[in-house]
């Protein structure tokens, strides 16, 4: 993760003085800001652990959503690989009409890694980006999301499993699908679907590594589910709004209903009704109120 990839802030703290957080200097502050949100000062520098890994390989595959049992049970394949693999990377976009599946593989390839074997199996409705040795800079701009639009996120976490991963599908159909008490979209511009994000057990351990976040995750293979309505028609304002509520309500329970449901909320994806920190659980939870009620003398 990102946060885990932090070697110091250069924070501006409540008494105004600026200080660096690190592993060795104020290492709870360190801490509390992997992960914890921008509540305990203001960050003016990060200083990053970096190196050469520009070259990526990727492919971005669009699928009818008649295919979709195929399409759970080969994004399950590469979860699994993804076990043993922290090279690969992948994410599965899920609409009413189609799928979207994202291949990504650090460093350049002569031929599709075999962890997406799987969807060899499954012929696309649409190639949307070709197989190409590119940079984690074109593929961003190719992902980017587009401006203008009006947007409410939510997100969930599940285990991996391809059943589950159907009847989320199912239930974001019904929802956009049946009456609701205030009507149904009906601008273009409207739109509801979510995204099944992977997150490996390398991945929660080379944060253990890297220093300790305050996130606490689960050291199991998992799904962060991103949901996002966008609509630009104000008119739309409340429906987008209980629509996108009644798919996050929904998909939580749903996971819970199949004992899949983890507790953990990614923070970037989360809804401003949702609680990331708490999801954290109570040990983490004690650690940040700590840290965010540490008294300070006034600067004036």
């Amino acid at each position: 993760m990102a946060c885990d990839n932090v070697k110091n802030f250069e924070v501006v703290l409540a008494d105004s003085s600026v200080v660096s957080a690190n592993a060795d200097e104020n290492p709870d502050i360190f801490r509390a800001l992997k992960g914890g949100g921008s509540n305990f000062g203001i960050v003016t520098r990060f200083d990053l652990f970096t190196k050469p890994s520009h070259q990526l390989w990727y492919t971005l595959k669009i699928y009818n959503i008649a295919s979709s049992p195929a399409i759970m049970a080969a994004a399950v394949s590469v979860q699994k690989a993804m076990e043993n693999d922290s090279r690969i990377g992948f994410f599965l976009n899920i609409n009413t009409g189609f799928i979207t599946a994202g291949m990504l593989y650090l460093g350049w390839q002569d031929k599709p890694p075999k962890a997406f074997k799987a969807f060899d199996e499954i012929t696309p409705m649409q190639i949307a980006i070709p197989e190409t040795n590119g940079t984690h800079l074109e593929i961003a701009r190719l992902l980017a999301m587009p401006a203008g639009l009006k947007r409410e996120v939510g997100t969930s976490t599940t285990l991996v499993d391809a059943e589950l991963y159907l009847e989320l599908q199912r239930i974001l159909h019904d929802i956009l699908t049946s009456t609701t008490v205030n009507g149904t979209p009906t601008s273009e511009s409207f739109s509801m679907n979510f995204t099944i994000q992977p997150m490996s057990p390398a991945a929660v351990a080379k944060g253990k590594e890297q220093n300790r976040n305050c996130m606490n995750i689960k050291p199991v293979s998992q799904a962060w589910i991103a949901m996002v309505v966008q609509w630009s028609d104000s008119a739309e304002d409340e429906l987008a709004r209980k629509l996108i509520s009644q798919l996050t309500t929904s998909i939580e329970a749903k996971a819970k209903e199949r004992n899949k449901h983890l507790e953990f909320l990614f923070m970037n994806d989360a809804s401003y009704t949702q609680d990331p920190l708490k999801s954290y659980g109570e040990e983490s939870l004690g650690f940040l109120r700590a840290i965010g009620n540490v008294e300070v003398e006034p600067y004036w």
